[in-house]
Parts: structure tokens; sequence; C-alpha cells
């Protein structure tokens, strides 16, 4: 392939693309065996290709298997273009909105499974730094389930440009642990924008001291590790959730 187009593996990461139409597939590749199994999504498939000018070259599953990392690709796969991710500007801030950015997260996976939290959790969109995973978009759409092509992404130029959302009037919170208040107690009413680390990088001094609060979560024992960023963020993302509900319930 060329250093313009990832390959996406699986159906639901491929469902994604082509209901989001944020990128273009150039071409799909489909088993013959799958066909045989799933004559419905077949002709679905055939459907949208002649909606958005994509070819569907039906092949053996090992063809696939080569194409792919591992086997779990279901039979499907798809090289489609490349999406460079904007920088966030003022006008892509919702006013009254919740945002997570993610910090110096390097393992895919990883990020992949944060991301399906944010979206499920009902996250108005992910901030990222520059350098990015967006190389790696086809796996990172396969570990959130497609949701890193249904939510919104922007990259952050500079780190102070984190400002933008201090502007619009929202709380920075940043999970850390030095003077941190624990995040069941912590008040994290919407517009807010939550800052989580990777567990090797973590958290940069810049956006820690341009933070309003850190927060922390609370263990039920004594452990001396942190928490997997994907964990962090499940965690971080539904407390949010469950504050705005119960707020607008009063």
């Amino acid at each position: 392939m060329e250093n313009t187009e990832l390959l996406f593996e699986g159906i639901t990461s491929i469902r994604a693309v082509i209901e989001t139409g944020k990128r273009r597939i150039k071409r799909l590749f489909y088993s013959s065996e799958r066909k045989e199994k799933n004559r419905k999504e077949y002709l679905w498939l055939c459907h949208r290709a002649e909606d958005f000018s994509f070819d569907i070259e039906i092949c053996p599953r090992e063809v696939i298997d080569y194409m792919c990392n591992g086997t779990t690709h279901g039979g499907i796969c798809a090289v489609c273009d490349y999406l460079e991710y904007s920088a966030v500007k003022e006008s892509d801030i919702d006013a009254n909105g919740f945002y997570i950015m993610l910090s110096g997260v390097e393992d895919p996976f990883n990020f992949g499974y944060a991301v399906r939290s944010c979206y499920a959790a009902g996250v108005n969109g992910i901030i990222i730094p520059k350098r990015n995973l967006m190389s790696v978009a086809g796996t990172v759409a396969k570990s959130s389930a497609g949701a890193s092509e249904r939510i919104s992404i922007f990259t952050l130029e500079n780190e102070t440009d984190i400002t933008l959302f201090k502007d619009k009037g929202y709380t920075l919170a940043a999970a850390d642990l030095r003077d941190s208040v624990d995040i069941f107690n912590a008040s994290l009413k919407k517009p807010v924008l939550c800052i989580i680390g990777g567990e090797k990088r973590g958290i940069s001094r810049t956006l820690l001291d341009l933070s309003d609060i850190h927060i922390a979560i609370p263990y039920g024992r004594t452990f001396p590790e942190s928490l997997s960023a994907a964990s962090a963020c499940a965690i971080t993302a539904f407390e949010v959730l469950r504050q705005n509900r119960l707020c607008s319930k009063c």
C-alpha cells in the first residue's frame, strides 16, 4: 500500500468508515467463504460500493490473512484513504460540552479502547497531541469498535493551545496524584475537559500547570501502579456522565 493508504479490518470498522463518510474506501476485499454465509451483508456492501464508487474483490480468506495482522478480520478488509485530523479551533468547541485529551498514549490498542469508552459515555470529542496514532488508524478503529471513525478527533498544535477551552469557560481536570481530589468528590460539571496521560510518559508539566484541578481515581487496596489509560479513561468518562445526569435532575 501507499503511504497515503490504511488497512481497515473487520465489518465493524468498515461499516463505521462507510456510515461516517470521513474517508474514502479504495478497495474492499471480501472472502468467498464470508460471501456464502452473509448474503445480506454482501448485498448491502454492493449497494454501498455503487454509492461510494469502490470495488469489491472476492478472494480466498488466505489472501486476507496475508494482508492483515492476525486472523480476527472475519474475512473482510478495506484499503482506505489516510485522514489528517485538523487542529482544534474555538469554533470546534461545544459551548457546554465534555472533551477528553489523551496525552502520551502510545499503544494503538489502548488508545482504541479509550476512544470506545469516550464514545459510549457521550464525549463530544477527543483531543490528541500533534504526534499521534492516526498512522495506525485501522488498528485503532478495530479496537474501538469503529468509534474512532464516529467521534470527533482534533489535534493540539501546541500544548498551550489548551487555553482555548479555558477561554470558553471550561474546567480543565488533569488525572494526576499530586495535590489531587478524589474523582468521585471532584466537581466535573460541564463544560469540562479531562486530561488523561499514558502509563509511560504521562501528562506534561505544561498541561498540569494549566489545569484547574487534579483528579485521582481511588483504589480499593494499596497498589503502587497506575491504571491503563483505557481504564482510567473509562472511569473518568462515566463519572462525568453520572455527575451531569444527576445535575440535570436537580
